[in-house]
């Protein structure tokens, strides 16, 4: 086939939505399809700086108008890549005769409230997966400031809109296929499209080699954590449950990895709550040092409240990191008790789940040798997650579907 993918977030060695739109290009090039790509220009440069080797794929690059790159900064990613969309579609239409594809599929970004409109070029489209229709309950966002609960309540309702928006509807009913990430965010889709609707996750991995080396705990407990900092990534709640184990004369330190707005409100608490001297604080790091970090590490905290995916749970755990994450979004699906610590917080309180954590904790600091058992265990269950069964569940269906079509 010759497949034509949007992926307006595309790079290499990145996680994310940028990792997901190039690895995703990979794969399905690895099958033998001759592979489009339409990207922003924007990623050009670090496209081109790498080697495909004679994978047959193509990129195409597609920015607005420079004079319109002051949308971008003034109401932010959203509005542009609305733009963008609308953009591509006529770029793509122009192009139509040229490119010829037999399929488009949309990629990135993941996430349900997005639209794309290539559905409309009279091609067979496949969408997805989509994510995002992952939540919390609101007695989880206990203690965070007005702006981040009404940003959540505003989210929920977006969410609950895509089932009675007429765009969302209209791009859903063009989509010969519909994949989501989660069940989760199957369920915000109406009831009609059922039919088209199959859930697998949008992320895997590269399998490398990784060579065991955890060792029993040395008096303390290296806890790491890897991502944005973002209200709804959890981190004020493992905070808590950290200065809960001190209590308990234990001795650990938490790196944290990253940067976000919500980097000010967690130097406060961490003030507050007497942490100072048990947190390291490291900005983003390249790929290479960020695998030391994960293998000198004992421990991968990830208490997202609704993560789609969760990419850096899947980098923990290739470089035997056990994960503690809660039973919600992508991490409930790729974690487990026997890799690693499961935390259920169904219809518990901020305050319980906080216990929940510390209590974990304080188990997993008198217990060591179960960090060295599932960081085994992890070894051998991440080749199940490879990047080319992820890519491989989806396209079994889009091929089958095509050659119905054709039949």
């Amino acid at each position: 086939m010759r497949v034509l993918l949007s992926a307006y977030a595309c790079e290499p060695n990145r996680g994310s939505e940028p990792g997901v739109g190039w690895n995703w290009a990979l794969e399905v090039a690895k099958r033998g399809h001759k592979t489009i790509v339409i990207t922003r220009l924007n990623n050009k440069q670090i496209i081109e700086s790498v080697i495909l080797n004679d994978l047959n794929i193509q990129f195409i690059y597609y920015d607005l108008p420079v004079k319109l790159m002051w949308l971008k900064k003034v109401f932010g990613v959203h509005v542009y890549y609305f733009l963008w969309q609308i953009g591509i579609y006529f770029n793509v239409k122009k192009k139509l005769y040229l490119l010829q594809p037999d399929i488009i599929h949309h990629i990135t970004f993941v996430a349900i409230r997005k639209y794309s409109f290539l559905g409309f070029l009279g091609v067979p489209f496949y969408y997805g997966p989509l994510g995002g229709g992952e939540s919390c309950s609101a007695t989880l966002l206990r203690g965070l400031p007005v702006r981040y609960r009404l940003k959540e309540n505003l989210r929920n309702s977006l969410n609950a809109f895509v089932k009675w928006n007429p765009i969302s509807r209209i791009i859903f009913n063009q989509s010969r296929k519909i994949f989501c990430t989660t069940n989760e965010s199957a369920a915000y889709l109406s009831h009609s499209f059922k039919n088209k609707i199959h859930s697998f996750p949008a992320i895997g991995i590269t399998n490398e080699n990784v060579i065991l080396n955890k060792t029993s705990l040395n008096g303390n407990l290296k806890i790491l954590y890897v991502g944005q900092f973002i209200y709804w990534k959890g981190i004020q709640m493992a905070l808590d449950a950290l200065s809960l184990l001190k209590t308990e004369n234990n001795n650990f330190t938490l790196t944290l990895v990253g940067k976000g707005e919500f980097e000010p409100f967690l130097r406060k608490k961490i003030k507050r709550l007497g942490l100072s001297e048990n947190i390291i604080w490291i900005n983003w790091l390249p790929q290479e040092q960020l695998k030391e970090l994960y293998q000198n590490n004992d421990l991968f905290m990830f208490p997202s409240l609704h993560d789609s995916g969760g990419m850096v749970v899947l980098e923990a755990m290739i470089n035997v990191l056990p994960v503690l994450s809660f039973n919600m979004g992508g991490p409930g699906y790729f974690n487990n008790n026997d890799i690693g610590w499961v935390l259920d917080v169904n219809n518990k309180t901020y305050q319980n789940v906080v216990n929940e954590m510390a209590l974990k904790l304080n188990s997993i600091s008198k217990n060591s040798k179960e960090i060295v058992i599932k960081s085994q265990k992890c070894k051998e269950y991440i080749s199940h997650y490879s990047w080319e069964q992820t890519v491989s569940q989806v396209y079994n269906i889009i091929e089958n579907d095509f050659q119905n079509v054709n039949n």
